[in-house]
């Protein structure tokens, strides 16, 4: 008997739910997008200086914003749940 057989199945048909399949996707998008991501950047691409700024500083000002907006939510999310948890523990 195989190993797999041993048991029954708690999916009926033995089919796997709709959301396994949707994850199978992104594991996929998850793996290969940053590898293609790396790949991609090793290409050199000649632009003219003052384009090359533009990008150069349009992406130091993402990466600052994401600096300013990550703390920001992280403490709200704390915040909340703090208010939460006291109007569960008082109500």
């Amino acid at each position: 008997m195989h190993c797999c057989q041993a048991h029954k199945s708690v999916f009926p048909n033995n089919r796997l739910p709709r959301f396994f399949y949707i994850g199978g996707l992104f594991a996929i998008l998850a793996t290969y997008t940053p590898t293609l991501l790396y790949c991609a950047s090793n290409i050199e691409i000649e632009t003219k200086p003052s384009i090359h700024k533009m990008v150069e500083g349009a992406g130091n000002m993402t990466y600052a914003s994401y600096l300013i907006h990550f703390p920001l939510q992280l403490l709200i999310v704390l915040v909340f749940s703090e208010v939460a948890l006291r109007n569960r523990t008082t109500g």
